[in-house]
């Protein structure tokens, strides 16, 4: 079975780590992947190279985005051409631009698109009303024309139902390379401070993500900067990742050694067993994998009380404990300083987060739907 998958770029992000996870672990079922990357990537992000690695067929392409936006069908019957004489079973979009150029592609084949966020809320608060309004609605509308949708959440499949009325959309859960994200066993803490140059005896907090509006970074940073003298100074709050925020929350931040901006990092998983806490203050997620990679390393998130971050914690007080109201600054600043003075043992619970959502969970899912499809 020959599945194309087609992405805008193959940069360090969730949804781009999450396929590379899906088609590294694809020859066990006999099932070869080909990857169409139709735009450069940011070049201090790209992870191409890794894809390259693991010896699968990458096409790359150098779109723009009035390209993808504004010559679509062109875009679309130039991609056909690589096909032509060649058999693909299927084509696994991911994002905005790949649904509206699959929508024009006419392959004798199933497309399904996974819908790695909520496009009402992400698109207008990535792109602002106006842009984000039209994007969203092209979105919904185009992505009507394929067979089926993959939604990461039950939040996400909740919403995408409402919008698409008799649309298939399924729920499959992105899953997480349990080999890179596991409780720090016979690594104690302290040697990932010492490996990292982090203070030892610090309570640390970790944020990882894009620096922009829906991820909320202000809000953290507000409540950081409000926690008592005693707490702030013996505590540390790091930023893993770049967004068009970075340099108003470094100026929000000025002043206040103890909080540090590490920029993009490979090494995320390092840096999560060496922390205390991890914070999650989302105000849209369409499933929120850096909650579920600390929680899979055994680190508590203070996370805010969205739908994919209660399904995470459903069934576990003493995370539940540690939501807050989206934007809140004074009740993120209580549930900081209350981790401060209560450390939380959720080994048991990274063992189940883990199972629920393993990589190999979400591989067998994905092959299955892809079965079920193939013509």
């Amino acid at each position: 079975m020959t599945i194309v998958y087609i992405i805008n770029q193959l940069r360090k992000s969730g949804p781009v780590e999450v396929l590379y996870n899906l088609v590294k672990n694809l020859h066990r079922f006999s099932v070869t992947p080909v990857i169409i990357r139709m735009m450069e990537d940011d070049t201090d992000r790209s992870i191409t190279p890794a894809f390259k690695e693991l010896g699968i067929e990458v096409l790359e392409f150098s779109y723009s985005f009035i390209d993808l936006e504004l010559r679509t069908r062109w875009v679309a019957q130039s991609l056909e051409q690589l096909f032509v004489g060649r058999k693909v079973d299927l084509i696994h979009t991911h994002g905005y631009h790949p649904v509206l150029v699959a929508s024009y592609m006419h392959l004798d084949c199933p497309k399904i698109e996974t819908m790695h966020c909520i496009c009402q809320e992400d698109f207008v608060s990535s792109k602002g009303k106006i842009l984000g309004t039209y994007m969203n609605w092209r979105y919904l509308r185009h992505l009507k024309r394929l067979d089926a949708g993959v939604a990461i959440s039950e939040t996400g499949k909740m919403f995408y139902e409402k919008k698409l009325g008799g649309f298939s959309v399924l729920r499959i859960y992105n899953g997480v390379d349990v080999s890179k994200f596991n409780i720090r066993e016979g690594v104690p803490q302290r040697e990932w401070r010492e490996k990292l140059d982090l203070p030892k005896d610090y309570i640390i907090f970790v944020v990882v993500g894009t620096v922009r509006k829906i991820k909320d970074p202000r809000t953290v940073i507000k409540a950081f900067l409000g926690l008592p003298d005693n707490i702030r100074e013996s505590s540390l709050l790091l930023f893993l990742g770049k967004g068009n925020l970075l340099e108003e929350c470094k100026q929000l931040a000025k002043g206040c050694p103890s909080i540090v901006f590490k920029g993009y990092t490979f090494n995320v998983d390092e840096y999560l067993k060496a922390a205390d806490y991890a914070i999650c203050a989302s105000r849209s997620e369409g499933f929120g994998l850096s909650c579920v990679e600390a929680l899979m390393t055994g680190v508590p998130v203070i996370a805010s009380d969205i739908g994919p971050f209660r399904e995470f914690t459903a069934g576990y007080p003493e995370l539940q404990n540690l939501h807050f109201p989206v934007g809140r600054v004074d009740l993120l600043r209580d549930k900081m300083k209350y981790a401060f003075g209560h450390p939380i043992e959720i080994i048991a619970v990274a063992n189940e987060i883990r199972d629920r959502f393993s990589t190999d969970r979400m591989v067998g899912n994905y092959v299955k739907l892809y079965q079920s499809l193939k013509k």
